[in-house]
């Protein structure tokens, strides 16, 4: 671990650990005249490692590079098995919580991502706690990231990247069915189950020897809405299997839900934790949750 993260550090970056409702990030920062070729690096860095190296010790691992020319931030996203990642709502919020602190931007940011631009805003408290006698920084934020307005995927097309019984598990018990782009693709079934139990009886009868996941490959979520805008939820997430948490399975979880119930807002409890996800016929959908910030676990960064 320690000379994996070595190889990362380079100068002017830093490597920092955080979490997400009970996600796990490395986040490494630096600043590149050529930001394609920076990210081409880390992903030779990162296939050396998975080469070697079977078990992550994150869940994810996302880069940010500023671009020396223009100022603009790139976030680039790198599941636990080496796989990449076309977007994850609980990494760009720690993204976003990061760069605040260091003093990088302000409460609002936005991020070139690899579908597009990643807009966050940062809840605005107090930056320091007490504690005892003294005034430590507070290590936790409340972080809102816009998904964007999503669009709906054909469920013919969402059947073709699934098995037979694959599909006739998702069927049963007259559970509703939708698929949804949010920047990734995503199987949303909405039941009356335990999402916690289906998600892992799925992972454990049908992915858990899976070793290849081909480009179309989607998250598949389990809610069982109950009342008053709140809602169990449980995702597979490709490259990662069972998750404590995915923003951008709350946001498409609150697609699916708004073709059965009147509603533009829902709280959605994750095993990690809960998302609040609102939806305004202007931006969209924007998801909110905590970010917590551990430590420096390599090279530097002057903390805000």
């Amino acid at each position: 671990m320690s000379s994996f993260l070595g190889s990362l550090d380079v100068r002017n970056s830093g490597v920092h650990l955080m979490r997400s409702q009970g996600n796990s990030f490395l986040l490494r920062i630096t600043f590149s005249e050529n930001v394609e070729k920076a990210f081409c690096l880390t992903q030779s860095v990162l296939e050396l490692f998975f080469s070697l190296c079977s078990v992550c010790p994150v869940d994810q691992f996302i880069e940010l590079i500023c671009d020396n020319e223009t100022t603009r931030w790139h976030i680039r996203f790198w599941n636990c098995n080496g796989t990449v990642a076309k977007a994850c709502g609980n990494g760009t919020r720690c993204a976003a919580h990061l760069l605040y602190r260091l003093g990088y931007c302000g409460a609002k940011m936005t991020f070139h991502g690899p579908v597009g631009l990643l807009n966050t805003s940062i809840e605005m408290g107090m930056p320091f706690c007490d504690e005892g006698d003294k005034k430590v920084q507070n290590l936790f934020q409340d972080v809102s990231v816009h998904q964007g307005k999503g669009r709906g995927i054909s469920l013919k097309f969402a059947e073709k990247n699934f098995s037979k019984k694959e599909w006739e598990y998702f069927k049963q018990n007259d559970s509703y069915i939708g698929g949804v782009d949010v920047g990734n693709f995503h199987l949303i079934i909405i039941g009356k189950e335990d999402p916690f139990l289906y998600v892992r009886f799925y992972h454990e009868q049908f992915k858990k020897n899976l070793s290849t996941y081909r480009e179309n490959f989607f998250n598949i979520s389990y809610v069982r809405y109950k009342t008053s805008g709140n809602a169990d939820i449980s995702t597979w997430e490709r490259g990662v299997g069972p998750t404590l948490a995915c923003g951008s399975a709350a946001c498409a979880a609150l697609v699916a839900l708004r073709k059965i119930y009147p509603i533009s807002q829902v709280r959605l409890y994750f095993p990690g934790g809960p998302i609040s996800v609102f939806y305004c016929e202007k931006k969209g959908y924007e998801h909110k949750a905590s970010s917590v910030y551990e430590r420096c676990v390599c090279g530097g960064g002057v903390v805000r």
